[in-house]
């Protein structure tokens, strides 16, 4: 049994490394989503200052203070930003393990590999948000309390404290899933009675019951365990120091509580149900719609076993997840598919035991010669293979209009190259004009956007208007200014970013400027204007987009950048010979043979400030370039 136990942990930790490459390879390359921008702009913000206050409209305080410290230590990229919620969305297939004892083990290793190669759970673990934190905590403390119960270990006890601590820090969709898990566990226990199975229900619950009675100390503990962690996750950093004992428990557990009921609850506008739901169940069916069926599959055959062959935990899933298509479309902010991933996390499980039949009837089929019913088995098999692997594609491109998997604001063009461009030309200049002038009612405030919370809803507006460019330019700590029309435009600034119904008056005032013109989502436009000693390209190309370029990946990126930190001497005299190439370039008239100077990473113009360094000197450097503004 042993020797079996221990292939299984082989083949499912060989599933999770594929995963975790699979997360990692190319993290850096496409750019920010608008609510990747809002993530990333206030985990900037608390990295500088050090304060953080749990705020619902934030997300939960979980991706806030591990990026804060992966910031810090690796500095500030898409890359390092993302790498949190990938090595989790890599390491869930592990979260397998923990069904062994009421899953088979080809069943297990299965759901190990529907956890890893699912596409919504592939694209959005190379996403800043907390809907794939909070799925595989919630699934590691739900399979966490079924090892404590079927073998008897403590250590699995602490676990599942820990891991359902961490997802209600990872987003609110955990009091949601905590709902949905109520619901499933009373309908699953009443499977017994309504089937007429012998036995009553509600003995066998008591028998539970006296059961948990033995184990008071560790379920004392593992309490402990959830409010030490609940704690250590939602009590406010940095401002005024709380010393006595209630005010600390106060603002840990009251204050978060208030204000969670208060926005998400009381404070939330209606959804609708058909358009809520309607918008799920379509991107669910395109993006995983053979896990889906084969999941229905797994959940029928299961039901409808024999009585001695029933397992709840795959029918306790299966209620979980279909009730889930219903509810967490209508109790997300917005409706955006990520609420999918809360769908298919426990889908999984029915998911598992799904294809765990057909490839048993498959060998079964093999074994009698049946090469009809071989082919049955062989094509659903490369169906949900083949459907799994092309749409996941979608989680190494930019993103294009279109995809269900790509929300609208996700931007069409690379951001990276436009705003090292807009750093070198403020960086070029030593005067008041060192500066970045958005240009636009829509754009423009006299409030300070920098300290969290936005209290009123102009503000809010403004700052949802800026994203996701707000947090590049924070990130390449650019000063910046506005005004509302481009009248009011005084100067010679560096660089200026205009709504478009500006941009035409723009450009008349800065003649010497080149215009661009950046898609920073699939329906929204922001025209950028820089000096014209920045163009890197010949005349009469698309000057929309981004100069051509050679892309060496996310992970090569990474290393470069690191490496370009570590000699700020090579990154200066890059700059110097990248900008005589463009001088010669347009003296000739022809554009420059394309050398190693002109390869764009997404890194070469960023600014010594905001990469690969020690969290202290991240942070004196971030400091120092705040005073300067």
């Amino acid at each position: 049994m042993s020797r079996l136990r221990d292939g299984v942990v082989a083949a499912v930790a060989v599933v999770t490394v594929v995963a975790l490459v699979s997360r990692v390879v190319g993290l850096g390359v496409r750019p920010y989503h608008w609510d990747e921008a809002r993530v990333g702009f206030w985990a900037l913000r608390y990295l500088e200052t050090g304060v953080y206050q749990y705020r619902p409209v934030a997300g939960g305080p979980l991706l806030y203070t591990v990026t804060r410290q992966i910031l810090g230590f690796a500095g500030s990229s898409d890359l390092t930003g993302r790498l949190f919620v990938a090595a989790l969305g890599g390491t869930a297939p592990l979260a397998a393990l923990l069904f062994r004892s009421r899953l088979e083990r080809q069943e297990t290793v299965l759901l190990a590999v529907v956890l890893a190669t699912a596409p919504p759970l592939v694209y959005y673990s190379r996403f800043l948000r907390g809907d794939v934190p909070v799925a595989v905590f919630t699934l590691v403390a739900f399979g966490a309390t079924l090892s404590w119960l079927d073998w008897d270990q403590p250590r699995f006890l602490y676990l599942a404290a820990v891991s359902a601590a961490c997802a209600f820090g990872s987003s609110g969709f955990a009091v949601a899933t905590a709902g949905l898990i109520f619901v499933a566990a009373a309908i699953t226990f009443d499977h017994r009675r309504v089937t007429g199975q012998p036995g009553d229900p509600v003995d066998a619950l008591v028998k539970k019951t006296d059961r948990l009675r033995d184990h008071k100390r560790h379920l004392a503990g593992a309490g402990i365990t959830f409010l030490g962690t609940w704690v250590a996750l939602f009590a406010p950093r940095g401002g005024i120091i709380r010393t006595d004992g209630m005010s600390v428990l106060t603002a840990a557990f009251r204050d978060p509580v208030v204000a969670f009921v208060g926005v998400r609850i009381l404070g939330r506008p209606a959804t609708e149900f058909i358009p809520a739901v309607s918008n799920a169940i379509p991107v669910l069916t395109v993006t995983a719609g053979p896990l889906v069926a084969v999941a229905a599959l797994g959940f029928l055959a299961d039901r409808y076993a024999q009585a001695d062959s029933h397992r709840p935990v795959v029918a306790f899933s299966a209620v979980w997840g279909g009730l889930g298509i219903i509810v967490y479309p209508l109790v997300a902010a917005s409706l955006g598919p990520w609420v999918i991933v809360h769908v298919v996390t426990p889908l999984a499980i029915p998911a598992a035991a799904g294809l765990s039949k057909l490839v048993d009837y498959g060998r079964v089929a093999m074994a009698r010669g049946d090469a009809a019913r071989l082919a049955v088995a062989a094509m659903v098999l490369l169906s949900v293979g083949s459907h799994a692997g092309l749409t996941a594609t979608a989680a190494y491109e930019t993103g294009q209009p279109g995809d269900p998997l790509v929300h609208s604001a996700q931007p069409v063009d690379d951001l990276e190259g436009i705003v090292g461009e807009m750093e070198t030309a403020v960086g070029d200049r030593q005067d008041a004009s060192a500066r970045v002038v958005w240009v636009g009612s829509q754009v423009h405030t006299e409030a300070n956007l920098r300290s969290p919370p936005l209290t009123s809803g102009a503000e809010r507006a403004v700052f949802a208007q800026r994203l996701p460019l707000v947090y590049y330019l924070e990130r390449a700590q650019v000063p910046t200014s506005s005004v509302s029309q481009a009248e009011n435009l005084t100067g010679d600034p560096a660089v200026v970013i205009s709504v478009p119904s500006e941009a035409g008056v723009v450009a008349r005032q800065l003649p010497d400027h080149e215009r661009r013109s950046v898609q920073v989502a699939s329906d929204r436009e922001l025209v950028v204007f820089l000096p014209e000693w920045s163009r890197q390209w010949p005349a009469g190309s698309d000057t929309s987009k981004s100069p051509p370029a050679i892309d060496i990946g996310g992970s090569a990126s990474w290393i470069c950048q690191w490496l370009l930190d570590l000699s700020p001497t090579i990154r200066e005299w890059h700059g110097r010979l990248k900008r005589i190439l463009c001088a010669l370039q347009r003296l000739s008239g022809s554009p420059s043979p394309q050398s190693v100077l002109d390869i764009d990473c997404g890194w070469l113009p960023r600014s010594l400030e905001r990469h690969q360094q020690p969290l202290a000197g991240f942070s004196s450097r971030y400091t120092t370039g705040r005073q300067r503004r």
